[in-house]
């Protein structure tokens, strides 16, 4: 691997990992971004105070990513901070971290994700939405998984006819609704493309739950 590395200013080495860490405090938010050297170069970021066991670990796997695999702005398989299984790499306008303090464009910013969160095709979901629905600088974050839905209501007049998607939280709100309503009936299609329908034998029962089960949360 060859190896190009960026002089940040204001950023020193981070616990001999041969990366370098740049901590940016606001009275509301801390900001800690390593930066790898490579071709092109890496950097990882999320909200919060270091956690330094867990950031090495992850570090480390980051340095296992091959040049190439780095410039392909999709995913891999890659375990990190216990819970991600995949990483998302994005590049260009699609990076967003130290964007007005280095416009290198080549520089690759990674993304740690669920493995839920997947498209149907196993690539990375479209940035733009994923980054609307999900804060993907909290390493706390709960999944924000890929599903597809039609639904129809009764009183409240909701109604998708065609498969449509939404965030997770704002769904299971919906889901609430429906089974308070003589009638309505729900789709749920996950990312394997199976499709889970209610009411089923049990009504509405532990519908979130199964919901949940059925488009990859864990522990749901």
């Amino acid at each position: 691997m060859t190896s190009r590395r960026l002089e940040i200013p204001g950023s020193s080495p981070f616990e001999q990992t041969g990366w370098d860490l740049l901590v940016l405090k606001t009275p509301a938010q801390t900001m800690s971004t390593f930066i790898g050297a490579g071709d092109p170069p890496l950097i990882f970021g999320y909200k919060g105070e270091v956690d330094a066991s867990a950031t090495v670990r992850a570090l480390a796997a980051f340095d296992g990513v091959s040049d190439l695999e780095r410039r392909i702005d999709d995913c891999i398989p890659l375990k990190t901070f216990e819970v991600f299984d995949y990483c998302g790499f994005v590049s260009g306008p699609n990076r967003r971290i130290l964007r007005g303090i280095c416009e290198d464009e080549d520089l690759v910013q990674v993304i740690p994700l669920f493995a839920c969160e997947l498209s149907e095709e196993g690539r990375m979901p479209p940035i733009d939405r994923f980054r609307r629905w999900t804060d993907i600088l909290d390493m706390r974050r709960a999944p924000q998984p890929w599903f597809q839905f039609r639904m129809k209501g009764d009183r409240s007049g909701l109604c998708v006819e065609k498969w449509g998607m939404e965030k997770m939280s704002t769904f299971e709100g919906f889901i609430r609704i429906l089974s308070e309503e003589a009638g309505a009936w729900l789709e749920v299609k996950n990312r394997l493309g199976s499709i889970f329908a209610l009411p089923n034998n049990d009504g509405w029962d532990q519908a979130i739950a199964k919901v949940r089960a059925h488009v990859g949360i864990t522990g749901a």
